[in-house]
């Protein structure tokens, strides 16, 4: 009990420094903390512009199956016409005849004739598909708080276009599931990085409006317009990595999040860099500095006294024990 009192009286103490720093700091500067220094200006666009395209990619590679996997209607063998896949195996069983299909789009059943009965198989392979979509939240979310989120960002960005394009390529549904499920890990990792470098990347006061209007939801608006142009599975999977491609050259206009470098310790970096996004907005000036100084001051005093006291965690704690196990596992069929 004493060693819980203890530590309590020691976060009281430190949230009343934080508290008196805070007032000092706002008596002599404008800005209160690191999300002050950001402003929706130049910098910030074309961060909106690089999040955009990364939810396009990373919905397009995961609802594409609703395309590649749609069934197709048999409406005849050769030229009898059928009425349903009932009366089409009765008729294929005697004469041996060619299925006539009727689609809006050429899915993965058409090209390899995966009709009726036999395009079941074709959505199970989105089970699979899905599967990676999970494993690649699970990597790169780790991948991203530890190496930084663009880094995350540029991986996933560059092995979703090419497996997607390889998967264009796809001799036969075993090995367009293999490539799909790559690339859906790469799938993943853009979804679970992209919010949170954008987030950390616009001012705290638009991030309700900015978080509900680049998100997955518009771009379900104009995602069947693409896959209506491109019409089969192969053309939607090469728009795909195209899509992957540019959200990867817009990236490369970015730099590293600043909040996480200042998670990291990496205070000179992070003040490099907030100085060239000043400059990029062309609202540089030496006052700015020295409140940037005073801001990444008590940032770096913050860092010091929360990595004495915080604990790493992982994706496995969130099953190390019975209760975290039971509460995640319900997070996730909630989901």
């Amino acid at each position: 009990m004493s060693t819980s009192s203890e530590a309590e009286d020691d976060n009281f103490i430190e949230d009343v420094e934080d508290q008196k720093t805070l007032e000092v700091m706002t008596s002599s500067s404008k800005f209160k903390s690191l999300d002050d220094l950001v402003e929706l200006r130049w910098y910030c666009l074309l961060v909106l512009f690089m999040a955009e395209l990364t939810a396009f990619t990373a919905l397009a590679s995961v609802t594409m199956m609703v395309f590649a996997g749609a069934n197709p209607t048999v409406v005849g063998c050769d030229h009898a016409i059928v009425n349903g896949c009932h009366e089409y195996y009765s008729l294929q069983n005697r004469s041996g005849c060619t299925p006539v299909l009727e689609y809006q789009f050429e899915s993965v059943q058409v090209e390899f004739n995966y009709i009726c009965d036999d395009a079941k198989k074709v959505k199970n392979t989105i089970t699979v598909q899905t599967f990676g979509v999970l494993i690649g939240a699970a990597i790169f979310g780790q991948v991203s708080d530890n190496f930084g989120r663009r880094k995350a960002l540029i991986i996933s960005c560059i092995g979703n276009a090419v497996f997607n394009l390889i998967s264009s390529y796809s001799p036969d549904l075993f090995y367009f599931a293999l490539w799909r499920t790559i690339a859906g890990i790469f799938a993943g990792g853009i979804t679970v990085v992209q919010m949170v470098y954008m987030v950390e990347n616009i001012p705290r006061n638009h991030r309700m409006w900015i978080q509900n209007s680049i998100t997955w939801s518009p771009n379900l608006i104009l995602f069947p317009y693409v896959a209506w142009l491109a019409y089969d599975w192969r053309t939607l999977s090469v728009v795909i990595s195209a899509a992957s491609v540019l959200s990867f050259f817009a990236l490369m206009l970015l730099e590293e999040s600043p909040r996480w470098l200042v998670q990291k310790g990496k205070m000179d970096e992070a003040r490099r860099l907030l100085v060239k996004i000043r400059k990029i907005d062309r609202l540089y000036s030496e006052e700015f500095e020295k409140d940037l100084d005073e801001v990444l001051r008590i940032e770096a005093e913050k860092h010091a006294r929360s990595n004495k006291k915080q604990k790493k965690y992982t994706f496995i704690h969130l099953f190390c024990t019975w209760k975290m196990m039971a509460q995640t596992l319900t997070f996730i069929v909630g989901m």
